[in-house]
């Protein structure tokens, strides 16, 4: 009996361990997801700085609803694919999690030149003040 439940329980998991990884083919893949869901955040911080503050009224929900639509026509997507894949994200939680590490991990300036301007500006003002501090003291000198 138990060798017989072996013989059958061995050969079902190698089938289950060794499942391709795929994924399915309405699924964005990680590197499209990654570039969608940061267009995505960046355009809910967009709706919620500056839409919200304007629109009070009932039109706010529209309003958002057509700036979350432009983001997807950027990327040429439509709604059913991007809800299919966050949805296929949610239930895989280690993809899920690759998602939102790169996310959080990302080197916004390369997408955002304002933001590499602003570093710059700051990089440069850190620089001026370290030399500031070598320089000799003029009056320890007298």
């Amino acid at each position: 009996m138990r060798k017989s439940m072996i013989c059958f329980l061995v050969p079902f998991l190698l089938l289950v361990a060794c499942k391709s990884r795929k994924l399915p083919a309405n699924i964005l893949p990680l590197p499209v997801m990654q570039q969608v869901m940061w267009d995505m955040i960046r355009a809910g911080e967009f709706v919620n700085g500056f839409v919200t503050g304007i629109d009070t009224g009932k039109h706010k929900g529209a309003r958002a609803k057509e700036v979350y639509d432009q983001v997807l026509q950027v990327h040429k997507i439509t709604r059913q694919q991007f809800d299919e894949s966050f949805a296929y994200y949610q239930q895989h939680p280690v993809l899920m999690k690759t998602l939102l590490d790169s996310l959080a991990g990302k080197d916004h300036t390369e997408q955002d030149p304002s933001l590499r301007r602003r570093n710059n500006v700051l990089n440069d003002t850190l620089q001026q003040e370290q030399a500031e501090e070598n320089k000799p003291d003029t009056l320890a000198a007298q």
